[in-house]
């Protein structure tokens, strides 16, 4: 009977520590596909053309100026689309830009990039962003 009674009480160890190896797992396969815990090389962001790329910012605010006529016939394709001039680098690159397109919420980010599939745009490097 003792021997019986001591397999149990050395068990006991095993299984919490093996409860607690697969809840761990558990948890972090959660958290990365749930997308709290990143994966390297994978970007989370929006896609971007390398800085050293990028046109100067006020190279994109003369684009979006010469094409005016493009900003309104988006507007009227996609009520809430914001068009500016965003610069997303830093350093030695800091004053490179591009046009950023910002819509209320995804639908609307579809409807953008099927617009700017069918028609003339800025000449400038586009990013669709919800807000």
């Amino acid at each position: 009977m003792s021997t019986a009674g001591s397999r149990t009480g050395r068990a006991w160890p095993l299984l919490i520590g093996g409860g607690a190896l697969f809840f761990g797992l558990a948890l972090m396969v959660a958290g990365v596909f749930g997308g709290f815990v990143p994966i390297p090389g994978v970007t989370t962001g929006p896609a971007r053309p390398p800085c050293t790329s990028l046109p100067s910012a006020t190279e994109v605010e003369a684009a979006l100026s010469e094409h005016a006529d493009v900003t309104r016939s988006l507007q009227r394709a996609v009520p809430g689309a914001r068009v500016t001039v965003v610069k997303p680098c830093d350093g030695a690159e800091a004053g490179r830009g591009m046009a950023s397109i910002s819509v209320p919420d995804g639908d609307a980010a579809e409807d953008v990039s099927h617009w700017l599939g069918t028609n003339d745009g800025y000449g400038v490097p586009v990013e669709v962003t919800t807000r």
